[in-house]
């Protein structure tokens, strides 16, 4: 995962994740939201993900049988 500030104030996160032997689905199906929570917080905020080819999901899963690619 990177997270970094921009200059607009934003916080920017990137990365990918999946959940171990469950293939992404179909384009439709996919989650759409992720949850953030502060270090030392207990309140989880909800954030918009989205869908980008990575191929290096796959390789980084350690399986063949799920394709991660756009997960």
């Amino acid at each position: 995962l990177e997270a970094r500030w921009d200059a607009d104030g934003k916080l920017r996160l990137r990365g990918y994740a999946y959940l171990r032997n469950l293939p992404a689905g179909p384009v439709h199906r996919r989650l759409t939201v992720g949850v953030v929570r502060a270090e030392r917080g207990r309140r989880l905020r909800p954030v918009p993900v989205r869908s980008v080819d990575a191929p290096e999901a796959t390789v980084a899963s350690g399986q063949e049988l799920h394709d991660y690619d756009r997960a």
